[in-house]
């Protein structure tokens, strides 16, 4: 059961993406406080600053967003914030 709640999960974000859905912590109202550790490199040194930069602190303007930013998502990613 647990895995094909995982399956499913993952075919929705992956489908998403190939309808060009963008990242929920680039969403313009996201407003996350991304631990300092984690934007310099330090707490995941295999990631490049210029990689953090690209792929997680981006953010994407309102007109480029679909729909309000989803909170739980926020919450579930928000090990990165400690």
């Amino acid at each position: 059961m647990v895995v094909a709640s995982i399956f499913k999960r993952v075919i929705l974000h992956e489908g998403s993406h190939s309808l060009s859905a963008k990242y929920e912590h680039g969403h313009a109202s996201a407003s996350i406080s991304w631990h300092p550790d984690f934007i310099n490199g330090k707490m995941f040194p295999q990631m490049t600053v210029e990689y953090i930069q690209n792929n997680y602190l981006q953010i994407f303007p309102l007109n480029q967003s679909l729909g309000t930013f989803d909170r739980l998502v926020k919450i579930q990613n928000s090990m990165l914030l400690e």
